[in-house]
């Protein structure tokens, strides 16, 4: 690369904002960086790139350059690179590669950040997935899988809205590529109603697959399943965020498996008539799925196990077992009242 550097200090509207070819940073929280600019200044000049008449491409420093407009600097220090053939697509490469280094030496790069780097090989330089693999991905601390290069380019290709929310909560590829389930419209939908809520990893994945589940069972559009009454439940500020996303869970699983919640409060209803010991636990399987029903009990003494057997042996002769054996087959006698209860699974 025939190149020449020069550092000087330029006035900031001089740099082309909108120009993202370089781009490699999502980030939304800027306060640190905000508050060390305001205390200290630039201590870090930018790079850009000499493009004639007074004008600049940036090359690396988007976050600071962002932070500098946003707290009103007029003019800011810079690294400015020459260039005899500014689209030469070899010595572009070299720069990006240069600013990559250098970013990988002060910060971790989250999944959306990597994904557009991989994306800017892929797309700007003509880079093919197996190079990328082999010799891109293991700088970035990543197995040289052409799979994985796939799948980032995948995850590069979400609408802005959607990369800024996994890069914020800071969610991981496997999770995050289930947004790709739905269309540009829902990603976008779903993130606008997850926004007030930061859901867990394994939460974010039971969220998606389970919306994804009922919309194609019932045949509904993601934007009536999320209803007002379920978005009025997200948007919520007096209920605690973790309430607020425990009821949002209930709510879809009662959507997703009805027939399971019907059997669920009459099998609550049952257990409470039987008046059950707290010693002794009568579990239900998973969903009622399956063929039996789980007793477990605890004692401590001879005569506490005695006591439990005379108990059980008492359960045993009431209706309510043959009700249970019932609901087990899947066949519900309507019940007059129903019970509360957390559900063991």
């Amino acid at each position: 690369m025939d190149e020449s550097i020069e550092f000087k200090t330029i006035n900031i509207d001089r740099i082309d904002e909108t120009d993202k070819f370089f781009l490699m940073s999502c980030r939304t929280n800027l306060t640190t960086l905000k508050e060390s600019i305001k205390r200290a200044g630039i201590t870090s000049p930018l790079w850009v790139l000499n493009k004639g008449k007074n004008k600049y491409r940036l090359i690396n420093g988007f976050l600071r350059l962002k932070v500098a407009k946003d707290i009103g600097l007029e003019k800011i220090p810079v690294f400015v690179f020459y260039l005899r053939d500014l689209n030469n697509k070899n010595d572009l490469e070299t720069l990006f590669s240069l600013a990559l280094e250098e970013n990988l030496t002060v910060r971790r790069f989250n999944v959306v950040e990597i994904s557009m780097v991989i994306n800017s090989f892929f797309k700007n330089f003509g880079i093919t997935k197996d190079k990328i693999a082999k010799e891109v991905l293991p700088r970035l601390d990543l197995s040289p899988s052409v799979k994985l290069v796939r799948d980032l380019l995948k995850l590069n290709s979400f609408p802005i809205e959607v990369k800024k929310y996994i890069a914020k909560n800071e969610h991981s590829l496997k999770t995050s590529l289930k947004f790709g389930m739905f269309n540009e419209k829902e990603q976008i939908l779903i993130v606008k109603f997850l926004s007030p809520l930061r859901l867990k990893e394994n939460y974010l994945l039971e969220f998606l697959e389970n919306i994804k589940d009922i919309s194609l069972r019932d045949n509904m559009d993601i934007k009536d399943m999320l209803n007002q009454e379920i978005s009025q439940i997200s948007k919520n500020e007096d209920i605690s965020t973790q309430k607020r996303v425990e009821m949002i869970r209930e709510k879809l699983k009662k959507m997703k498996y009805p027939i399971f919640n019907d059997l669920l409060k009459n099998f609550n209803l049952l257990k409470k008539n039987l008046k059950i010991p707290p010693e002794i636990k009568l579990l239900y399987p998973p969903y009622f799925e399956g063929d039996f029903y789980n007793i477990t009990f605890s004692f401590k003494t001879k005569e506490e196990l005695i006591k439990i057997i005379d108990k059980l042996r008492d359960i045993s002769k009431k209706e309510e077992i043959e009700e249970l054996i019932l609901l087990l087959h899947g066949k519900m006698r309507k019940l007059s009242v129903s019970v509360n209860e957390s559900d063991p699974y």
